[in-house]
This record gives structure tokens, sequence and C-alpha cells, in this order.
């Protein structure tokens, strides 16, 4: 069984079903000097000691390779399987952890230990293959307003308004490799939710890689209160 992630609750958070994959996806980067790789999680959040772990395990890779950096980041929906270990049996964890404590018992948590095996082994996996498929080509940078799909629930309001892009064409007319960054919490399901999905990001993904034929690696901005606004019949925004 699974927790899911995001807004806490009492109740146990089990997830009841599969609305679309979480996937993760990874991009090495170089100038000649050594290699930087970005890796991009469906997942609420990762603690810092988890990604020291994915470092560790990729350590004896890394310096035969010349990986001079290897970043890993959430994209925060709260729709994923809780990787943070924050939904499992809270009352149990409340009322128990003081006991056990004592006694030297492992604490309850949220986290699903063969998943989080199963995590390691897909980020590694990609970090080798991006390392592996990489090719030369030339890399641009443009941004487009976004500010109608985005809402920031609390003041001042003040957000990006942009949807920034680094573009990277290899040489050889092969697919391209898009990097998107955009600020708005990929929330659409509510805190009630209990089924699994990538949520927007994993949309856009699907949507650019049929109509452009890109690769995309999304990255999420800074967030804060801003949620992806929603759009009523008509297509216009809806704020509410």
């Amino acid at each position: 069984e699974c927790y899911v992630g995001g807004s806490l609750s009492v109740s146990k958070k089990l997830a009841t079903d599969v609305r679309d994959d979480q996937r993760v996806r990874t991009m090495a980067i170089s100038d000649g000097r050594g290699i930087t790789v970005f890796v991009s999680l469906d997942a609420f959040g990762l603690a810092g000691s988890e990604v020291n772990k994915i470092r560790d395990m990729l350590a004896d890779y890394s310096e035969e390779k010349n990986i001079t950096s290897i970043n890993i980041s959430c994209l925060h929906q709260h729709s994923c399987v809780d990787t943070l270990g924050l939904n499992g049996d809270i009352v149990a964890a409340l009322f128990l952890s003081p006991i056990r404590n004592i006694l030297g018992i492992k604490n309850p948590s949220g986290l699903n230990d063969e998943f989080m095996a199963n995590l390691y082994d897909k980020v590694i996996g990609t970090v080798e293959d991006a390392v592996e498929s990489m090719e030369e080509g030339d890399l641009y940078y443009g941004a487009v307003d976004a500010s109608e799909f985005i809402r920031d629930k609390r003041t001042p309001k003040v957000i990006d308004p942009n949807i920034n892009r680094f573009r990277f064409v290899p040489a050889d007319g092969s697919a391209e490799t898009w990097i998107l960054n955009f600020g708005a919490h990929p929330n659409s399901l509510g805190g009630g939710n209990r089924m699994l999905s990538g949520e927007y990001p994993y949309f856009m993904r699907e949507q650019i890689k049929e109509e452009n034929g890109a690769n995309v690696l999304f990255g999420i901005g800074a967030i804060g209160a801003m949620d992806a606004a929603e759009l009523d019949k008509d297509d216009n925004v809806n704020c509410i």
C-alpha cells in the first residue's frame, strides 16, 4: 500500500487509484568542463538525505564520467505517492512515537520501502541514460507570458508570469529537449484527493511531445501560494 503525499490527513491517506503515471525526467548538459545533471521527479518532495543517498549511489559513475553536479528537484504534486513519510498513520505516530522511541522501535512512516527502492533505481537509470546519450547542439532561451494561468491566493500577490524555456537543438536534427520552468502548484485535484496523478506537468509533457516531438524536463518555480488557475466552460480564467 502507498500513501498519497500533499495535504495532511488525520485518517490514513491511502491511494485508491492511479489516474496517470508518475515519472522522472533527467537531462545531462556540459560545456566541455564537466557534466551537470538535472533530475525532475513527479513527487511532493524528497528529503535531503534521500537526495544524498542517490548521489552516493552514483559516486563511482560520477567520477568516471566527470559529473560535477547532480541536481534533484520535485514538482510538488499533491497527488503523488508520499516520498517524505508525512502521511502515514498520523494518530499512531502522535501517540505511540514516544513509547517507540523509549523502546528503540522504528516509528511508523508513510514511506513505502519498495516504492523508494524503485525510485532510486529509476533515477540512477535515467542519469546513466542521459549521460550516455549526450549529443552536440545549440541551446536557446525564451519565455512566454502565462500570467492568466496563475493565481496567487495570498497578499501581496506577486508572481513570475512567465513559462521560461531552455531549448536544446541537437546538431544531428534529432528530437529537441526542453527545460521548462513555471511557478504554480500542481494541486488541481484538491486536498481530499486519493488518486495518484502527475497533474498538469504530466499532461504538458505529453501534449508537447505529441505536437512538437520534444522531450520535456519540467521544473517548478517559486510557488508559494500560487496555484494553476482553473478554466471555466468558455475557456476564461476562473480564479475562485
